[in-house]
């Protein structure tokens, strides 16, 4: 089904408005109760439609936040990686060709984890 412009979604409401007014004061013809119901299931289709639309946002919306999340915690990672590297670096500068294991080990622990 094509999408409908503003101009006939609204034309159709106002349809409805007029059809369901009749129907309530017992005046509706067969032609135009054919009318009321052709109204009535396009709006439900529309309606599914929308739902159905929301429920695809809502779940491209988490699936959004799930790889947000785990992108900063690959970037955090990340930067720790960089900053042992560094340290490691710095670590050689100072003892040069002398840098034992446990001080490239030491190196890269985090302050948390030296003793």
């Amino acid at each position: 089904m094509t999408a409908l412009t503003a101009e006939e979604r609204q034309a159709r409401r106002e349809s409805l408005l007029v059809l369901l007014s009749r129907a309530q004061r017992g005046v509706l013809t067969t032609d135009e109760a054919g009318l009321l119901r052709a109204h009535v299931e396009t709006e439900l289709r529309a309606a599914d439609r929308a739902v159905q639309r929301a429920v695809d946002a809502e779940e491209q919306l988490r699936a959004y936040r799930a790889v947000t999340a785990q992108r900063s915690e690959w970037q955090q990672r990340a930067e720790q990686a960089e900053a042992a590297v560094e340290r490691v670096r710095e670590a050689a500068r100072r003892h040069g060709p002398t840098l034992t294991a446990d001080e490239i080990e030491h190196a890269l622990a985090t302050p948390e984890q030296r003793p």
